[in-house]
């Protein structure tokens, strides 16, 4: 799936994508009635600009009819009604390729100003250079490419360093020595309730339902 938000020449070969495509279109046309979240951004990224292409006739149709979210635009909705907690003294955020690609860079943004007192975005974050698995492969690539970043984070520190797809935030993590990880993992943090307590379905948890008990099961009706 990450390959999906890189150019088609880029990784270990595409010959599978349209066979993955339609597959892929036909188990989710069942699923139209409610929004997709995908919460790695390239993979947004390409189900929106690459699965198309390769899918006609009824398949297309179907996938029209889905609505897909990626994970940044959905949290930025959620934003409101969150109650958070505290603020992390300082973010470093990397927007992604896809994420500009998509126009979701400021709303990234703003989460993580949500998150956090102080917001950085280091000078020479372009590119990360991981492009699905080939940074990883081929480390020299993200190390040449986040250079510049490195040396503004080693100046810079942060508290937490955030980005918005797993396989970038690796590569960023192995070049920079940073400990990258999702915006969501810190916006559910700083948002948790008190009691840690999930929540169900209705809004309340267990321990204010009138009908709950001992063997209850999350999220299902007695």
């Amino acid at each position: 799936m990450q390959r999906r938000g890189v150019p088609r020449a880029t990784g270990s070969g595409t010959n599978g994508w349209p066979r993955r495509s339609r597959t892929r279109c036909g188990a989710g046309a069942t699923l139209a009635r409610c929004p997709i979240v995908v919460d790695a951004v390239s993979c947004t990224h390409g189900l929106l600009d690459d699965v198309r292409t390769h899918i006609a006739g009824e398949r297309q149709e179907r996938f029209n009819k889905i609505k897909l979210v990626d994970a940044i635009a959905w949290a930025h909705q959620l934003l409101p009604s969150l109650h958070i907690k505290r603020k992390l003294s300082s973010a470093a955020v990397h927007p992604t390729c896809s994420t500009i690609h998509l126009g979701l860079e400021k709303k990234l943004i703003e989460i993580v100003g949500a998150v956090a007192h102080e917001v950085i975005v280091p000078i020479g974050t372009t590119c990360c250079g991981t492009a699905g698995d080939r940074g990883l492969l081929h480390p020299e690539l993200v190390i040449s490419a986040t250079r510049e970043e490195k040396a503004y984070l080693d100046a810079h520190p942060a508290e937490v360093y955030l980005s918005a797809n797993r396989t970038c935030e690796m590569g960023l993590q192995q070049a920079t020595g940073k400990p990258y990880e999702s915006f969501i993992f810190a916006l559910e943090e700083i948002t948790r309730p008190e009691d840690n307590t999930l929540l169900h379905t209705d809004g309340r948890p267990p321990s204010q339902r009138s009908d709950s008990n001992p063997g209850e099961t999350y999220g299902q009706d007695s």
